[in-house]
């Protein structure tokens, strides 16, 4: 997954306006969503070394994914 895009978007808005639009813990989280949805869509939810090396989230290569209830509930309520 190349985070490039989001970079380009950070610095853009800089250059432009003057101000950074995602704070270093949003662009973090971002990053995370990215990951996670590359590995839904792209790797029917195994995760790889890639992943795990960009998220740093306590999984194995090779494992499925898994949500808590309660993780898709706080991705949804914090949506904005």
């Amino acid at each position: 997954m190349n985070f490039q895009i989001l970079n380009n978007i950070q610095n853009e808005y800089k250059k432009l306006f003057g101000f950074e639009p995602f704070t270093q813990d949003e662009l973090k989280k971002l990053k995370e969503i990215f990951s996670l949805r590359h590995v839904i869509v792209h790797k029917s939810g195994i995760v790889d070394q890639l992943f795990i090396s960009e998220t740093g989230l306590d999984y194995q290569a090779g494992d499925k994914l898994f949500f808590e209830r309660e993780e898709i509930i706080d991705l949804k309520l914090n949506k904005s």
